[in-house]
C-alpha cells in the first residue's frame, strides 16, 4: 500500500518512475526530509527524463518544501508534546512535557570521541568490552535481552523506565569481555547518575543546587535490601561509582568482579519533565593503549549504554507473566 508521500511522489514527480527501487540513498535524511533528498539526488544525478523541463521540476520540488516545512511547523508548536512520540507523557503529578530532546547527555558519544579525530576511521576503534543496561521497560516482571520491548528506544527515548516514589526497580548490567583484542591494561567499570536540563540543548546545568531543584530525585542501591548506596542524584559526591578488574578477571567475569544488577529507587518526582534522570554505564580503556593488528594501529574507545528514568507519583500498572518470581520490583 502506498503512503501519503508515495503518491504525492508519483502525483508531482511522474517522470522519477519508482525511486525506491533505484540505488538512492534514502537514509542520508531523516524522516520527511528523505522526499526532497531524493528529488535533489535525481536532479544531481540527471536521471529524468530529458524532455522534461527542468523549471517545472524545481517549482515542484519548491512546493514539496513548503508543504513539508508547514506541518513540521505546526508539529514544533505543540509544546505539551513528546517532540519524539507526538503523545503526552503522564506521570503521578500531572502532565510532564519532554522538553528538548535529544540533549547532548541523550547522546553519549559526543563527549566520549569528543577531540579525537581518529574515531573518523571506525577500522582504528577497538572496544575492550561490551556492556549493555536493562530493566522491564515493559512492566512484566521479567527483564529478557531478548525482548525488543525491555531496550531500543525504550531505554533512551522519554519517559523511560518509570518508577513511583518509595518504589525499586531492579537494573541488569551485562558485561562482555573481548578478551582478544590484545588488551592488557586495566579494565574500569563506571555507573555515573545525573540530571538532563532539558532546557538546554546541551542537557548540563550551571550547578549541583540547579540540578538537584529541576529534576526527579533517585537512589541506587547494591541490592534489594538497600545494603549499600550506590549512588545519589543529589548528592555530588555520589554520583559516580567504579569498578575495576584486571583484563585476566573481566575476561572471566566471575561473580564479584563486576555487578549483575542493581536497584533504582524512585525519592521524588520532577517538577519539569519526565525522563530526565540518566543511569549510564560504561567501560573506558586506560590512556595510552595502543595496539596492531595486521600491520595498522588502532586504539580502545569506551564501551557504554544509558537508561532514562522517570519517577512518578504512583506505580505503573504491570502485568507479571510470572508473579515478580525474579524480584524486579520492590514496594
Amino acid at each position: 500500500m502506498k503512503t501519503p508521500l508515495t503518491l504525492m511522489r508519483h502525483f508531482l514527480f511522474p517522470e522519477f518512475g519508482d525511486i525506491s527501487k533505484r540505488s538512492t540513498p534514502r537514509y542520508w535524511c531523516g524522516g520527511q526530509n528523505n522526499l526532497l533528498f531524493n528529488y535533489f539526488y535525481q536532479l544531481m544525478l540527471n536521471q529524468m527524463n530529458p524532455k522534461f523541463s527542468t523549471y517545472s521540476i524545481i517549482l515542484k520540488v519548491a512546493l514539496v518544501a513548503s508543504l513539508l516545512s508547514s506541518g513540521a511547523s505546526s508539529f514544533g508548536q505543540d509544546s505539551d508534546k513528546n517532540p519524539v512520540s507526538g503523545k503526552s507523557v503522564v506521570s503521578g503529578k500531572g502532565v510532564l512535557s519532554a522538553g528538548q530532546f535529544p540533549t547532548d547527555l541523550d547522546r553519549p558519544e559526543i563527549y566520549f570521541e569528543k577531540g579525537k579525530p581518529w574515531l573518523g576511521d571506525p577500522k582504528m576503534r577497538q572496544r575492550i568490552a561490551k556492556v549493555d543496561l536493562d530493566g522491564d521497560l515493559n512492566y512484566d516482571g521479567e527483564i529478557s535481552n531478548y525482548d525488543p520491548s525491555d531496550g531500543g528506544d525504550n531505554e533512551s527515548t522519554p519517559p523511560g523506565l518509570q518508577v513511583a516514589v518509595g518504589e525499586m526497580t531492579k537494573v541488569v548490567i551485562r558485561f562482555k569481555s573481548y578478551s582478544t583484542v590484545g588488551y592488557s591494561g586495566t579494565v574500569p567499570m563506571e555507573l555515573e547518575v545525573r540530571g538532563i536540563n532539558r532546557n538546554n540543548p546541551t542537557g548540563e546545568f550551571g550547578s549541583q543546587s540547579e540540578e538537584s531543584n529541576s529534576v526527579a530525585h533517585v537512589r541506587v542501591w547494591k541490592d534489594a535490601g538497600k545494603t549499600e548506596l550506590l549512588l545519589d542524584s543529589r548528592v555530588d559526591s555520589k554520583k559516580r561509582f567504579r569498578w575495576t578488574a584486571t583484563a585476566e578477571e573481566a575476561a572471566e567475569n566471575r561473580p564479584g568482579t563486576f555487578p549483575r544488577t542493581v536497584y533504582v529507587e524512585g525519592v521524588s518526582v520532577s517538577p519539569n519533565y519526565s525522563g530526565d534522570i540518566r543511569l549510564l554505564v560504561s567501560v573506558a580503556p586506560e590512556k595510552g593503549n595502543e595496539a596492531k593488528r595486521n600491520g595498522r594501529s588502532f586504539i580502545y574507545v569506551t564501551a557504554f549504554d544509558h537508561l532514562l528514568f522517570s519517577v512518578v507519583g504512583t506505580p505503573v500498572r504491570k502485568e507479571f507473566v510470572n508473579n515478580n518470581a525474579e524480584a524486579v520490583w520492590v514496594d
